[in-house]
Parts: structure tokens; sequence; C-alpha cells
């Protein structure tokens, strides 16, 4: 160098600081969404990049945070490019599942009065509906319409979707003896009704001889649990005429 014969050439290698990609920062993966429809589920999620030399970059995700993600799992993929045309890729898994239930729709508590001594057919509605599914037929241990008798009966309600989600619930129906309860029998000892007995009847008469001083009444109510009432109450004397008595 510099033309001295005595010294020797040498070489200068000069480095510069290298260009480094963004870095991208994704949702954990699987990003879990729960359905809310049929179609899926609308999904946010959150990503975002960084770069030593721009700062803050808006990466390109596909599908974008807000769309709509149909049930099972979608891949979205994400890049970001800096300035310098250094690029970063990456993915995660978008997983929308359907854990909901059905929503039942049950009545309120029920009371009818009886109608036989059976107790009293009643009728309700019960239904279901599913976010996935939509309406859902549920099941009942009574079905409407069924009789049901005097007391409180639960009634067990469920429902389950396509994907075995269930829902349960009860009501209850009350059948409670009729105000003006049918007799299943009525009868006076040594006496013969006119007309015959007839649960539809409400006016009987008998004629009895002077040697019966008593008439003895013997009735049987056609509703379980109905109270008995007779008026005179017992064993009723008998007096020459006529002796109404009410039961």
């Amino acid at each position: 160098a510099n033309g001295d014969p005595d010294k020797n050439p040498f070489d200068i290698a000069l480095t510069g600081g290298g260009n480094t990609a963004p870095i991208l920062t994704l949702p954990t993966s699987p990003f879990i969404a729960e359905a809310t429809a049929a179609t899926g589920a609308v999904v946010n999620f959150t990503a975002t990049a960084t770069d030593g030399e721009d700062g803050p970059l808006t990466p390109e995700v596909e599908p974008a945070s807000g769309s709509r993600f149909a049930l099972g799992d979608t891949t979205v993929n994400a890049s970001v490019t800096d300035s310098s045309g250094s690029t970063a890729t990456g993915s995660f898994i978008v997983r929308v599942r359907d854990t909901t239930a059905p929503a039942l729709t049950l009545p309120s508590p029920i009371t009818a009065p009886a109608t036989s001594g059976a107790g009293a057919p009643v009728t309700f509605s019960i239904t279901a509906s599913d976010l996935v599914d939509g309406p859902v037929t549920p099941t009942a241990d009574y079905e409407s319409g069924s009789i049901f008798p005097v007391g409180t009966t639960t009634v067990h309600v469920s429902a389950t979707d396509t994907r075995g989600n269930s829902a349960s619930g009860s009501f209850t129906v009350t059948v409670v003896p009729s105000s003006s309860p049918d007799l299943a029998s009525l009868s006076i000892a040594g006496a013969i009704l006119q007309p015959s007995f007839d649960p539809t009847v409400t006016t009987y008469t008998t004629t009895v001889g002077n040697a019966v001083t008593t008439a003895i009444v013997s009735a049987t109510p056609a509703f379980p649990g109905a109270t008995l009432l007779q008026s005179p109450s017992g064993a009723v004397p008998l007096a020459v005429g006529i002796t109404n008595i009410s039961v």
C-alpha cells in the first residue's frame, strides 16, 4: 500500500445490521368460541405485529376478526411485511363448538278441579328451542291431556339437542276435589230411593212405614279426598210427614 514494498496489503470487511422480520402475536390455538346459531358464531380476536425498525404493524389476517366462523375448526392465516420487505407468517385455529343446552319453556304451576274419581284431564304446552338446532321436541313423563289424580303431581321435562346437550325442568299439576263433588253411591237403610241412584240426579224421595223411626243414610263421594257432609247428621229421627235430608 502507498507504494511501500515493505507494507503488505490488507482487507477491511464492513458488516451492517441485518434486517429482521416482524414478530407476529396471535391468539393461543385453538381459539374457542361458542356457537350462537346454526351458522356458527361471529368471532373476535386480536392479532398484532411489531418490527424492530418500523414499530407496530398491522398484519393481514384471513378470515378477519369479526367474521362468522362455521361450527368446527377453521384455520386463520396471518402475515405481515415490514418496509424492508421482510415477512413473517403464522396461523391458528378458531374452534366453534356447541355446548349450550336447549332452553325449555314450561307452564307455571297448574291447578285444576277434579272431574271424576280418577282426577282430571289437564292440558298444557311445553316447548324447547336450541341456538343451533332451533325448535327441539321435549319429552315429559306425562303427556298433555293426561288424567292427573287428586293431589299434586310433578311433571319432569327434558330436551336434548343433536350434540347431546340436555336441559331439564319440571312443573306441578295440582288437582283439587270438585267444590260440588258427585256421589258414587247413596242409600237409606230399609228404604228404596225413587228414582234409583244416579250420580247426575240431585233429588230423591222415599216412603217408609210408621215402624221406621230413623233414617240412616250411607253415601260415598265420587272424588277421593272429598268431605262428606250430611244435614241433619247421623241417624235422622223421622216424624210423620216429610223429612228433608241433604248430603
